[in-house]
């Protein structure tokens, strides 16, 4: 029975605490690590939000009509706010892909490269967007003035049809990158 004991209990118990001792480091590692990069993240992001409110950033997007258009896309934040938090979260992202790679797990390891390969194609990406919606914005102005100067009727329609078809040119491109 002593030995029944032994194999069917206390063998299985004792190599589980080993692989709990073998992989608690790692454990203690990424949660101290994620714990500090959330913390990081949130300084991060709100430095980021209050430098750009001392440089004027806001009244800047405010000439540029950017707050416009975001208010026209339904944001009611202003665009310090919204630079702070997109700062925040690619922190937080960061320290949580650092985390999980302190567990030392081959397929997470793996992911974290490939992500890490992808970001520049994300912001080429995103590049070509916001370039996009900007050229569509002036090249609809241009159209606009010409239809107008030119007595056309539907000078209006001509410009937003000019500014869609940049905009979906635009995404077309960056859906490549």
């Amino acid at each position: 029975m002593t030995d029944f004991f032994q194999t069917a209990l206390l063998t299985p118990l004792e190599q589980l605490g080993r692989q709990v001792l073998v992989v608690l480091p790692n454990v203690l590692a990424m949660v101290i690590i994620v714990g500090a990069g959330f913390v990081a993240a949130w300084a991060f992001g709100h430095a980021v939000e209050r430098i750009l409110c001392v440089m004027r950033f806001d009244h800047l997007c405010d000439r540029l009509e950017i707050c416009a258009a975001l208010t026209r896309g339904g944001v009611k934040s202003d665009p310090s706010h919204i630079v702070g938090r997109a700062a925040y979260w690619g922190v937080a992202a960061f320290a949580a892909i650092a985390g999980l790679g302190a567990l030392n797990l081959q397929p997470i390891n793996q992911f974290a490269h490939s992500l890490l390969a992808y970001i520049p194609h994300v912001l080429v990406a995103g590049l070509i967007v916001v370039s996009g919606y900007f050229l569509s914005n002036f090249i609809a102005q241009g159209v606009l003035i010409a239809g107008v100067n030119a007595g056309l009727p539907p000078a209006r329609l001509f410009a937003n049809m000019s500014r869609w078809g940049v905009q979906l040119f635009a995404l077309a491109m960056a859906a490549e990158e």
